[in-house]
């Protein structure tokens, strides 16, 4: 799938959820925020620029809307804040095209770090399903698609000396601002994948809950906009608090209502 299509398929799928909210039931409104603990995937053996990665944390906050089906199912669509990204550690920097030209080769070698922020905007879909513990708790789990919009990144990367062998033993004067200041990779700007929670909710009211989920969220396509030096997906978990609130019966319905309750006035005289 083209990177260029992926706005109009998440309007697509955005309006026709929409559409089929008429046949709702019941509508959940929730917000909910905490922390997301994001790290990269992605192979050693074809990527020299990523030998190993550890988790980091930020924040995540967004809210939903949830569509009742039945008791049990449900479907939800929202839109979140998410810092994704991760502490990555490396041997391989990219020789930029200005010092290939000298006689350099294609890597530059170190004992790097970097730690790189992805700001994205989510729009997770949820398929859920619920189960009833007692009148008060109910748990329940959710999976489906997720679109991710980059808002900005930003990488933060040390290093020690740098070498022109993988050895270390060929010294070099260059500097890590040298290869910094010679402009970064580029990335995608879209992202799609999976995404999945399970929760537990305590009913306040019958209108009222608050709640606590864990999630996951995986991407499928690579961040880099060009893989040529390897590639490497956003993979996160998060930890939210949220509060929900149920408007127990659709509009659409209380109107039906209405027009039946209405007398039978007949136009015969």
């Amino acid at each position: 799938m083209q990177m260029k299509k992926i706005p109009f398929l998440i309007i697509f799928v955005v309006l026709y959820l929409f559409c089929n909210t008429l046949e709702a039931q019941k509508l959940t409104l929730g917000s909910k925020a905490g922390l997301s603990f994001p790290w990269l995937t992605g192979g050693t053996s074809n990527n020299p620029t990523f030998d190993s990665n550890s988790f980091k944390s930020g924040g995540e906050f967004g809210i939903y809307g949830e569509f009742h089906l039945s008791e049990k199912l449900s479907y939800s669509m929202g839109i979140e804040y998410s810092l994704q990204g991760g502490l990555n550690k490396f041997q391989a920097y990219p020789t930029p095209s200005s010092l290939v030209t000298t006689g350099f080769g294609p890597y530059l070698y170190s004992d790097f770090k970097s730690e790189i922020n992805l700001n994205y905007l989510l729009v997770p879909i949820l398929i859920r399903q619920s189960w009833k513990i007692n009148q008060k708790y109910r748990i329940y789990a959710g999976a489906g698609p997720l679109f991710g919009l980059l808002l900005n990144a930003n990488r933060t990367i040390t290093s020690g000396s740098i070498y022109l062998d993988k050895e270390k033993t060929d010294l070099t004067s260059i500097t890590l601002q040298t290869l910094e200041s010679t402009g970064t990779q580029k990335l995608n700007a879209y992202n799609v994948g999976l995404n999945g929670i399970l929760g537990l909710s305590c009913k306040l009211n019958s209108k009222e809950a608050i709640f606590i989920e864990i999630g996951a969220a995986n991407t499928f396509l690579p961040m880099q906009e060009n893989s040529s030096n390897g590639k490497s997906q956003t993979f996160s978990e998060m930890v939210t608090v949220g509060y929900a609130f149920t408007y127990k019966q659709h509009y659409k319905n209380r109107y039906h209502r209405f027009y039946r309750n209405l007398p039978n006035i007949s136009s015969t005289p």
